[in-house]
């Protein structure tokens, strides 16, 4: 069948459908919240490499509190990743952002479902708090989207599914 495929003009061969990105996801979240939100990432030319805003915001939304909303956008699976990220290598940054009035979201994208049923895909929200940000010791990033036990005071967290 590929032989078959391959004999076929450019403008007939079936395409694979374009896959979403969870920044995409995200900016789309925002909208319809009523948010006004808009991607400040930028693509290296020639590559695969993204930079992010003080490296750490993908995507940036005013949503009606003071400040801003600085919105890191991942998989769900990478959510706990991202929080180290922005503790370890983005701490100054995070706090002076944190510091200025302004909030920072980590928006983690899973599909979800129960067996034999539709998978939609869901969004787990975690806001990172400036207390977080701060030396602590004992204090564990959350992970696989729960938040744990003893940072409860220092991250909020949310799940939505949308169809």
């Amino acid at each position: 069948m590929s032989a078959r495929l391959d004999k076929l003009p450019q403008h007939e061969k079936p395409r694979r459908p374009k896959r979403t990105s969870p920044t995409a996801r995200t900016l789309a979240h925002l909208r319809k919240q009523g948010f006004l939100a808009a991607v400040v990432e930028r693509r290296l030319p020639y590559g695969f490499t993204t930079i992010d805003l003080f490296g750490f915001i993908d995507v940036v939304a005013l949503d009606g509190q003071p400040g801003l909303l600085g919105v890191q956008t991942t998989t769900q699976n990478n959510a706990a990743a991202r929080v180290s990220k922005i503790r370890e290598e983005c701490g100054d940054a995070a706090r002076r952002w944190l510091a200025a009035g302004n909030r920072i979201e980590i928006h983690g994208w899973a599909k979800r479902g129960g067996r034999g049923k539709r998978k939609l895909w869901s969004v787990s929200v975690l806001r990172l708090e400036l207390s977080a940000l701060l030396d602590s010791p004992g204090l564990a990033a959350p992970t696989g989207g729960e938040v744990a036990s003893e940072a409860n005071d220092l991250f909020a967290s949310s799940t939505e599914t949308f169809g």
